[in-house]
């Protein structure tokens, strides 16, 4: 929503060389060399990133090798956004009925193969990428799978991680002024939602061709 309504930082293009030179310095001298020259280009960013976070680390110094200029300048960059009317909600509900929606949906996806699935991408060489990622969920079952906790444990993980992304998802749209929070804990309330929904788009439209 942020690029949507505020735009990406005009960031340039990274070349084929500059990638290849980020590689091989890479495979030279390792990723914690790495982050500490991170650290000298742009402290701000590399603060903000785990010392294992290559993907991330490797982007920040492609844009400083590119541009001369680092990351976090880059982000100061506004593009220009023309104004216009934003309407927006965030359905949020009560903390534990939307946990126990969390728990319930895990344990459907366990059951209709999300473990065989993992199965295929590591067979599919890419164990590492998802790792990368940090993708909640396949990582505590690529753990499962090296024998490392039980599957029990990596449920409770994978709950656990989920219900902490949930709230970080809710305190930011919080932080959003324009959005509207509504509560939705039954059939009722989801029908009085749509409803009025409707009357806005209803409203919209009509003042469009008026």
């Amino acid at each position: 929503m942020k690029v949507i309504f505020e735009g990406l930082s005009p960031i340039p293009e990274i070349s084929k060389e500059t990638k290849e030179k980020l590689r091989m310095e890479f495979e030279k001298y390792g990723l914690a060399y790495l982050y500490s020259k991170l650290m000298q280009i742009d402290s701000i960013i590399a603060q903000r990133l785990p010392a294992k976070d290559k993907q991330r680390i490797l982007r920040a110094l492609e844009v400083y090798y590119e541009s001369g200029i680092p990351l976090s300048e880059w982000h100061r960059k506004k593009p220009d956004i023309p104004e216009f009317d934003k309407t927006g909600f965030f359905l949020n509900m009560d903390r534990s009925k939307l946990y126990n929606k969390i728990e319930k949906r895990i344990d459907e996806m366990i059951e209709k193969g999300w473990i065989e699935e993992v199965k295929t991408l590591i067979n599919q060489s890419w164990k590492e990428r998802l790792k990368e990622i940090k993708s909640i969920g396949y990582i505590e079952i690529i753990d499962y799978l090296d024998n490392k906790i039980t599957l029990e444990k990596a449920l409770s993980l994978i709950k656990k991680h989920t219900r902490w992304f949930a709230k970080r998802q809710i305190t930011w749209f919080k932080r959003e002024k324009w959005l509207k929070e509504i509560i939705l804990n039954n059939d009722s309330d989801i029908e009085n939602f749509k409803n009025f929904l409707c009357d806005i788009l209803i409203k919209k439209y009509n003042n469009l061709n008026n």
